[in-house]
């Protein structure tokens, strides 16, 4: 063995027993480090998939989130694509992901009062009425704001089903309507203030919808709650008809409430939510020309005014104008000679020779004896007989009609609580309905539109064009 062998020999024993004692001095320290290795990579194995599990979860209340969201604009789709006058293949919904999307809706909603769960009933303090005007939108938009009314609710009424949501109303399978109810403190606005605004912005004498919006859903009913409801609202809509502001008689529906359930929570506010496209939708759907063309005139704004001026006696008739015979007797004693004949005694005046037969000017024409309204002059004409013809009275309810057979022919008398006025006919003008009030200037007292106000009869003067 030469020298640089053993020296190799030396240096490779002396490298070993260093080795040796360098593992033997740090192998404590050396295991420590490979656990808390082991430990770490476990521990970031467990965060990691707790990370993942909780953007699992994350997102799965995202998507469910994500499918509500949409919920809006596709039920609102086909209303929507009328606003941008597109309703054609390109407007239909997908009822499948509507479907699916409502589902999702339902579930979030399940445990709150709403989405097909009955209204509870607001404190006895207050009162509650449902309108079915058309698009719920509208009608609520119209209402929630006014003085008075302490809150307005989308939602479906009238069906026999145990619940009800927008896709099987809005199918028109079920006899539920479009709703909006309404609770309001009836010392700050009263019933018949509140259908005043109610009226103005509906037409009222459509029998198959609202509008755009066609279908049993979107008629106009009042569900009235109480008696005193049933009873002021019967009394609006015949005063509505005798008002002469409308085309055709009034087909709203007065029905008693019977259930009443919370629209969708997107369908709530939309005035509000969605300004925009609601006033887009109010102006594409024709409701805002008909309310502008209808009710924004002057004889409709002055009617309102004089309603709204009203003691709230709607439900009572005859009113102020109610005698009992010994008082109509009291009172026939002040009338002239020739008045007392034609009144009491069924007399006629000449033709051509009594005071209104010619009267041209604007007014009234009130009861002589109780001072009731009869007749307007804006439903007077000249039918060359030489009496003051009228082809309509301004309430139905202030005449009655009787046969006569007091000549050798059969007419039909006309009588007001005070007594004999005339006769109707079927001659009259057929643009009007073809019957001519045949009256006696005797049996009339003319009021002037300027001095109607003065003698407590500016109720009436929606009858007349304000200039």
């Amino acid at each position: 063995m030469n020298c640089r062998t053993k020296e190799y020999t030396v240096i490779k024993m002396f490298n070993t027993n260093f080795s040796a004692r360098l593992v033997n001095k740090y192998r404590l320290p050396i295991l420590a480090v490979i656990v808390l290795f082991i430990v770490g990579a476990v521990f970031m194995f467990v965060q990691s998939n707790s990370q993942t599990n909780l953007s699992n979860n994350g997102y799965e209340d995202q998507r469910k989130e994500t499918a509500k969201a949409p919920l809006l604009p596709m039920v609102s789709e086909q209303k929507e694509n009328l606003v941008e006058g597109e309703l054609s293949s390109q407007g239909e919904v997908d009822s499948r992901s509507l479907l699916e999307a409502q589902q999702v809706f339902e579930q979030e909603t399940a445990n709150e009062q709403g989405s097909g769960e009955p209204l509870n009933q607001e404190p006895p303090d207050l009162m509650t009425i449902t309108l079915a005007g058309g698009c719920f939108w509208c009608v609520e938009g119209a209402l929630q704001d006014l003085g008075g009314v302490v809150d307005a609710v989308s939602g479906y009424a009238g069906g026999s089903a145990e619940t009800a949501n927008y896709l099987a109303v809005s199918d028109g399978g079920t006899k539920h309507r479009e709703v909006v109810q309404v609770t309001y403190d009836a010392n700050v606005i009263s019933t018949e203030e509140l259908l005043n605004k109610f009226w103005s912005t509906i037409d009222p004498t459509d029998p198959g919808g609202q509008f755009a919006d066609r279908g049993f859903q979107y008629t106009t009913a009042i569900y009235y709650h109480t008696d005193d409801q049933k009873d002021v609202a019967e009394a609006s809509i015949a005063s509505l008809n005798k008002s002469g502001l409308l085309e055709a008689a009034v087909v709203t529906e007065v029905v008693p409430y019977t259930n009443f359930f919370r629209a969708e929570s997107y369908h709530q506010d939309y005035y509000q939510k969605s300004a925009e496209r609601y006033k887009r939708y109010e102006v594409a759907s024709g409701r805002a020309g008909f309310v502008a063309e209808t009710w924004a005139r002057d004889e409709a704004r002055a009617y309102f005014e004089a309603r709204a001026n009203q003691a709230p006696t709607a439900q009572s008739s005859g009113g102020e104008y109610d005698y009992t015979d010994e008082e109509i007797a009291e009172l026939l004693k002040n009338l002239d000679p020739l008045a007392y004949h034609v009144v009491a005694e069924n007399g006629t005046e000449s033709p051509f020779n009594n005071q209104y037969w010619d009267n041209t000017a604007a007014g009234i024409y009130v009861d002589i004896v109780t001072g009731e309204p009869l007749f307007s002059s804006t439903h007077k004409y000249d039918s060359g007989t030489g009496w003051p013809s009228f082809w309509r009275t301004i309430d139905d309810d202030s005449v009655t009609l009787h046969e006569d057979n007091s000549l050798s022919t059969t007419r039909t008398e006309v009588r007001s609580a005070g007594g004999h006025v005339g006769h109707v006919f079927d001659d009259g003008l057929a643009a009007e309905g073809g019957r001519r009030f045949c009256t006696n200037s005797a049996s009339l007292l003319f009021v002037p539109k300027e001095e109607m106000e003065a003698e407590g009869y500016g109720e009436y003067l929606y009858l007349f064009k304000e200039v």
